[in-house]
This record gives structure tokens, sequence and C-alpha cells, in this order.
């Protein structure tokens, strides 16, 4: 499977501002991207990277062509998310979209009755990935927990009313694919001495 993992970008001119001081890796991708089996072909997308994302974007669908999209997003991302899923369903309706993060984890009813969307991830996403792509290659139903929700489940509001799931244990938690990223792209304004180099 060509799958794909998107970080959307930030709508806040003041948020975009900070990023002259901070801009960290998209950590929470890499560490999905490292739950997924390599036989893969996996793609880490950082859309606040670029001054014209949308496009950034609909270039990489039609080039990548995935057959899976999987978003990460806060609060302030969730608008840009669902305009993203639009465009995706709209170069090619049978990708299946996967939502995650801070978002979908806390306010998981924003994203009920999004049809652009399949499943929504609470909590960890790492370990709950494979499972996610398991089922899409067996082309067996998808089983809805407290922690993945298909969209078209009966059990949508009973499962996003419940308290967000516990993080799972440390050890089942798989090392974060950072070689899917450029270390350039990213970085912090820091205080040490001069000539001294952040350890990597």
């Amino acid at each position: 499977m060509k799958i794909l993992l998107v970080k959307p970008h930030l709508p806040l001119k003041v948020a975009r501002t900070l990023h002259g001081l901070l801009h960290l890796e998209p950590l929470e991708l890499e560490l999905v991207a490292g739950g997924i089996d390599k036989k893969h072909d996996i793609k880490i997308l950082d859309l606040s990277l670029f001054k014209n994302p949308v496009k950034k974007f609909t270039k990489f669908l039609n080039e990548f062509k995935p057959d899976m999209v999987g978003f990460t997003a806060y609060s302030n991302q969730a608008k840009n998310l669902l305009k993203l899923a639009e465009i995706v369903k709209h170069t090619n309706p049978s990708t299946f979209i996967v939502v995650g993060g801070i978002h979908a984890t806390i306010e998981p009813n924003y994203f009920k009755n999004k049809s652009n969307i399949n499943v929504i991830v609470r909590g960890d996403g790492s370990v709950a990935i494979q499972k996610i792509i398991n089922s899409i290659e067996k082309s067996t139903s998808l089983t809805a927990s407290e922690s993945i929700i298909p969209i078209n489940s009966v059990n949508f509001d009973k499962l996003t009313s419940l308290p967000p799931p516990p993080l799972p244990d440390y050890s089942t938690i798989p090392k974060p694919r950072r070689d899917l990223v450029k270390a350039k792209d990213y970085y912090c304004i820091w205080t040490g001495e001069p000539g001294e180099k952040m350890k990597t």
C-alpha cells in the first residue's frame, strides 16, 4: 500500500510567525509511521513547511496516488484537515482516510457524519495504525473500539462519549521513522555556549 501521513498547515498568522523561533519535527507522524510494516510505501508530508500548502498537497496527491491518507491535527488545524480530506476524496474517492491527533482524541464528535473520513483514531495512533491496515488488506470489517472508531459505526456516539483511551504500554510504542523527514527543515532557538551544537 501507498500511505501518506499528513500534518495540516496552520490557519493563524501568529502561529505561523512563531515558526521563526520554533519549528519541531512531526514526531506524532514519525511514530505512526514506525507502527507500519516497512513493506508499505510511506511518505510524511508536513504542510506547515510550505507557503502554498494546498497547492503542494494537491500536487503530491496526484503524483504519489496514496491508497491511504492519515491526518493528525491540533484543534486549530481541524478545519484545514476537513478541507484537505475533501481534496483527497475528490482526487480519488476510494482513498481510505484516517484522522487522529489531539483534536480527534478530545473532540471526536467534530468529525461525526463527515463522509470524507473513514476512521477516527483516539489516543496513540502508532499501535492502532497497523490494525487498520490489516483490516483494509484483508477486506474485513474494522472492529470499533474506544481507540479506533469507524465513522459509520452503529456505536459511534457511545464510543465517542467515553474518556480518551489510556496510553499503551511504553514497550509497545514503535521507534519513530525519523528517516522520513529532512532534519534540516526543523529547528529550535535555544541558549548555549558560542559554537555549541545541539546533539541529534
